[in-house]
């Protein structure tokens, strides 16, 4: 499936590179177009790449709750294209 954001597929290959992987990329999402899902938790340097490379980008985070897990990423809102790491 392809990433529907340049500057998400952007910060894709950032954290790619930094050693994370792709679990899975949805689209059944109400306010958003795409979900890129990563496999392992963002570490301080892919998020100060992806901030510094792709500025276009708004960083987020969610704390755990009973239900979930906390959970961090970026997100385009011009494309309404998200990226989400496991916290």
């Amino acid at each position: 499936m392809k990433i529907q954001s340049v500057s998400i597929a952007s910060a894709v290959q950032i954290a790619i590179e930094e050693g994370n992987a792709v679990k899975e990329i949805s689209e059944v999402w109400t306010k958003v177009n795409q979900v890129v899902h990563m496999t392992g938790k963002m570490s301080a340097a892919t998020r100060l790449r992806i901030k510094s490379e792709v500025p276009a980008l708004r960083h987020w985070e969610s704390a755990a709750t009973p239900q979930n897990p906390a959970i961090e990423g970026f997100m385009s809102d011009q494309d309404k294209v998200g990226l989400s790491f496991p916290g």
